[in-house]
């Protein structure tokens, strides 16, 4: 099944009307994969979306790995103020790089090549895969 559906003229008017005029969503916004994806690509991938608590995270190095439009993110306290976020994989292939919550981490470590990350945002170091 296309998107067609999702374009109808009066649900597209009930969707846009000031909330005043509007009505309430249809059982398609609650229950229709193809509108859920809609949203994930033309909203939930284009602002800022509401991702975990701050006191999830209340140490310095704590990681959080959340799913935000689809996304593995990875939300980590850089230092007493501020939380970062990264996709949760690995650059190198794609591994996901931490699959539960941790204190005081420091540095998350890529299980494929071994590739050491820092939450502030650096590369701590690599394994030296040949040696000559």
């Amino acid at each position: 099944m296309g998107n067609d559906h999702l374009f109808d003229p009066d649900l597209w008017t009930r969707i846009t009307d000031p909330t005043a005029q509007g009505s309430a969503l249809p059982n398609a916004a609650y229950t229709d994969s193809a509108f859920f994806k809609l949203e994930q690509n033309s909203l939930f991938k284009k602002t800022w979306v509401f991702a975990a608590f701050a006191h999830k995270l209340p140490n310095v190095g704590d990681l959080l790995p959340v799913e935000v439009a689809g996304q593995p993110i990875l939300l980590a306290k850089s230092d007493e103020t501020a939380i970062r976020a990264f996709h949760n994989v690995c650059r190198h292939r794609g591994a996901m790089l931490v699959d539960e919550w941790k204190s005081k981490c420091r540095t998350i470590v890529c299980p494929n090549p071994f590739m050491e990350l820092q939450p502030q945002r650096r590369i701590a170091g690599t394994a030296s895969f040949f040696r000559w």
